[in-house]
């Protein structure tokens, strides 16, 4: 019952605050804002003394598997090198911090079109993650948000005057030799990303050590990107003029949650 009442609490804000989330002016300036962020923090190269920790941290991402006991020991590495970084100051963490989720997205576009069940094991991780170390979670929201429009969800317009090329890599295409991905692609590799989202959305347990040290155990864990976020980002879509890739990226939203 308490469960039902928190989706329903949920649910009922997200429709709420729906009128200010579905303003188209609103989401562009979500996702140009996390645009910009993401690419000053791209072309910043971390100091020479950091680029050993941001590898450890990009390494112990893409080691991620659909097995808990490898979950748990990739979270608590992770977490041990940001702790470190975190010592070292908060521009350190910010960066450490900036590394892990820009991997956990790279993951996500590159496996759980072709194994979605990834979707998972990477949500899973970044609730271990921004379980332990909150400083993460504008870093995801923003790598998402800059990679991935749909999950702001947001339709990028063509600007006046723009090429076809132009417009492409604004909303995301990925380069293909001369060109860009076939739309065929790009939909599916949008709907991978859209379906991670919602499996960060709503990831709820993480994998622990027993005391004894024998076995994984399962334990909920309070998710700052939770069911509120979820019902947010519904509300914002639904109330939007639908567009071709519309079905695709509801569909993969909703994927986690059947």
């Amino acid at each position: 019952t308490s469960t039902a009442t928190a989706g329903n609490a949920s649910a009922t804000a997200a429709v709420t605050a729906s009128s200010n989330q579905t303003n188209v002016e609103i989401l562009r300036a979500e996702w140009e804002s996390s645009r910009a962020d993401t690419e000053a923090a791209e072309s910043t190269r971390p100091p020479a003394q950091l680029l050993a920790a941001t590898r450890r941290l990009a390494l112990l991402v893409g080691q991620t598997a659909r097995v808990h006991h490898t979950i748990w020991e990739k979270a608590s590495g992770i977490c041990e090198v940001l702790q470190a970084l975190k010592a070292d100051g908060e521009q350190e963490l910010q960066i450490g911090c900036n590394a892990v989720a820009a991997k956990i997205f790279v993951q996500g576009g590159m496996l759980v079109e072709k194994s979605p069940a990834m979707a998972y094991a990477l949500a899973e991780l970044t609730l271990c993650l921004t379980h332990s170390e909150p400083a993460l979670v504008p870093h995801i929201l923003r790598h998402f948000r800059a990679g991935c429009c749909y999950t702001v969800p947001h339709y990028v317009r063509r600007p006046e005057g723009a090429s076809n090329e132009t417009w492409m890599a604004l909303m995301g295409y990925a380069p293909r030799g001369k060109g860009f991905e076939s739309k065929e692609q790009y939909y599916n590799r949008m709907a991978g990303l859209v379906t991670l989202y919602s499996a960060i959305c709503q990831a709820e347990y993480i994998p622990i050590l027993s005391d004894d040290g024998g076995r994984m155990e399962m334990h909920e864990a309070p998710n700052p990107l939770g069911a509120a976020n979820a019902w947010a980002w519904l509300a914002r879509l639904l109330n939007q003029r639908p567009q071709r890739i519309t079905a695709t990226i509801l569909l993969a939203f909703l994927k986690p949650s059947a």
